[in-house]
């Protein structure tokens, strides 16, 4: 067998042992194999052009990164899985448009497909049949010898699995950095003007994805929709509610918020006053600490093979005197799934809450719209207004993050910075102001990409602004109120790219 070929059956081989591994413990596999990922392992194959090392690597992400729940279950730090990481980016380079967005972005993006290079093949481009090839076959001796000490783990399988049970809270409990060093279960934002009531409910997601935005909806209009609701919980009931959601959504399916290790974000809306953080643990200290309020707990996520198979989560109550009062748990998806058990799993969840429910037993279609604003100007100058963040990656030992997903700031646009953008906009919402609401906090949080800029970028003042922020709102009736889903986003500027 050819010595390149040999590398391919020594990953084939190092997989399939994870799996019997960890039949043989009772325990959940590393790597489940779906009929994508089946078609992947018989098309593994060593390449000798740019479209043969594409395809390469494309089979390694749907194999190792996507199979292992997007590098959830591998029992090993992130910190050591450099060539999975590698992999990913990889794939993102050649899948998403790299030419897309300002100079500097496609400068950069393309400085890091060539500093990769560089580090496998000793050169920035391959050009020639022989060193794709060879970047071939560097990315799995690479990736065999990774696998090979991951599977070292495995003499004490049962004890990696209780370890990656207690650390959940690095899956969901993402507390807000206050900077340098400060650790906040919440943070508390100023509202005014039409978000200012108690029944108008706004709550940041930072980890909606504006580079892939998903196909939800009948012409941005309708979803298809169902809603369960629960008359009247005490807090002992509402606890066990969260776990069980908790543990439903840290199942395999697939989530846009990759990334964010499926951000779980949360508001409490009062008079005037808005609480938000991330984490069912964050969220019941601030439910301690607030008499009366509007609870909002937003969930994003995909299903299927892609992203465009939404669904969106939307869990909502008034905590008064010590009972969570008309809860209800409303569903939105994009189309209607063939395997919808795990849909079932989140409609059930409501018995949990109180005995007196109402629970749905059939879909509709239910209205929801948007609204988007673009930027006036291409760049806008925050880094004296960022406070901390929401971490993105999980944290280290020491819980400090190295990235964020939603930089905390103190609020830095007006409405003269934002135009509405009319295709976006309905009639229906468009009446109440064309005015962007952003005006309403006196903190936002910020979603800022194409790459999220790392803590040390933050607080040396490398970082220094966004280009091109966008101010989305999604707004979806309640119980008598309205919820104002929120993304600010924009694109990381570095002084090096000015």
């Amino acid at each position: 067998m050819e010595p390149d070929r040999e590398l391919v059956k020594e990953f084939i081989e190092l997989y399939h042992q994870f799996d019997t591994i960890s039949k043989y413990h009772g325990a959940e596999t590393v790597f489940k194999l779906t009929r994508k990922g089946s078609q992947s392992l018989t098309d593994l194959s060593m390449p000798n052009s740019e479209r043969t090392f594409k395809e390469l690597i494309e089979n390694l992400y749907i194999l190792v990164y996507e199979g292992s729940g997007y590098g959830q279950r591998l029992p090993i730090k992130l910190d050591d899985k450099k060539i999975v990481q590698k992999i990913k980016l990889f794939r993102n380079h050649y899948v998403h448009d790299p030419d897309k967005g300002n100079q500097s972005e496609v400068r950069r993006r393309y400085r890091q497909i060539g500093d990769f290079f560089q580090e496998f093949i000793g050169t920035r481009a391959p050009s020639s049949e022989e060193l794709w090839s060879f970047a071939g076959k560097e990315v799995l001796v690479r990736l065999n010898k990774f696998l090979n000490l991951a599977i070292k783990y495995f003499p004490n399988y049962t004890d990696f699995f209780e370890k990656q049970e207690s650390k959940i809270e690095h899956y969901f409990e993402h507390e807000i950095t206050k900077f340098p060093e400060e650790r906040l279960p919440y943070i508390e934002i100023e509202k005014k003007g039409t978000l200012q009531p108690l029944a108008r409910a706004p709550i940041f997601i930072p980890h909606f994805s504006l580079s892939l935005p998903p196909e939800f909806g009948i012409d941005s209009k309708y979803a298809i929709h169902f809603s369960s609701r629960a008359y009247n919980a005490s807090l002992e009931n509402y606890k066990k509610f969260l776990k069980k959601i908790e543990s439903l959504w840290e199942k395999n399916m697939y989530y846009l918020a990759r990334d964010t290790r499926n951000l779980i974000s949360w508001s409490i809306s009062s008079d005037g006053k808005l609480k938000y953080g991330s984490g069912f643990a964050n969220l019941l200290k601030a439910i301690e600490d607030t008499v009366i309020g509007l609870v909002t707990i937003f969930l994003i996520g995909c299903y299927g093979e892609d992203y465009s198979k939404s669904f969106f989560v939307i869990i909502s109550n008034y905590w008064k005197g010590g009972r969570f009062r008309d809860n209800f748990l409303d569903f939105y998806l994009s189309n209607m799934p063939l395997d919808y058990g795990w849909v079932e799993e989140f409609n059930e969840t409501m018995k949990i809450l109180s005995n007196n429910t109402n629970i749905a037993n059939s879909y509709s279609l239910k209205p929801y719209f948007s609204r988007r604003w673009r930027s006036v100007k291409r760049r806008y100058i925050v880094k004296d207004k960022i406070i901390g963040g929401v971490g993105r990656d999980g944290f280290d030992d020491e819980r400090h993050w190295d990235q964020f997903i939603g930089l905390v700031m103190e609020n830095p646009f007006t409405a003269k910075d934002f135009k509405l953008e009319e295709a976006d906009s309905p009639l229906e919402y468009r009446k109440e102001s064309i005015k962007c609401p952003i005006v309403a906090f006196d903190k936002i949080v910020m979603s800022v990409t194409n790459a999220p800029p790392d803590v040390e970028e933050i607080l040396s003042g490398k970082f220094y602004g966004v280009a091109n922020p966008t101010f989305w709102e999604m707004i979806f009736d309640g119980y008598g109120h309205s919820i104002h889903a929120i993304l600010v986003w924009g694109v990381s500027l570095l002084e090096n790219d000015k």
